[in-house]
């Protein structure tokens, strides 16, 4: 995690279809290991994207600290330190691109 205690997390998209269309970016993450249980894949982003026949965009979305928090077993809702999964796709079953990091 960023000193600014941003996570950036980009993708390219590209219309690849004859018609302009819209798209929406998903943007899950996952706490491997926390002190309490945690979803899988939870929605933390997301951004709808218009493109004409053939364009591509770059887009990034921001995870920002308390987006990776959670409510502990004390109902504090705190950050814990450990790898985190990130998961980019059209939907939950539709993941197109993983990555990781950490948070120290």
């Amino acid at each position: 995690m960023a000193s600014k205690g941003e996570v950036l997390v980009s993708c390219m998209l590209k219309n690849t279809g004859d018609v302009k269309g819209a798209e929406v970016v998903l943007l899950y993450v996952r706490d491997k290991i926390s002190s309490v249980t945690t979803p899988v894949k939870a929605l933390r982003g997301f951004s709808k994207v218009e493109l004409n026949p053939g364009e591509s965009r770059k887009v990034t979305l921001v995870l920002k600290k308390d987006d990776l928090k959670l409510w502990n077993a004390a109902m504090d809702f705190v950050l814990e330190p450990g790898d985190f999964e990130v998961f980019v796709g059209a939907s939950v079953e539709d993941i197109r691109l993983k990555g990781n990091f950490k948070v120290e």
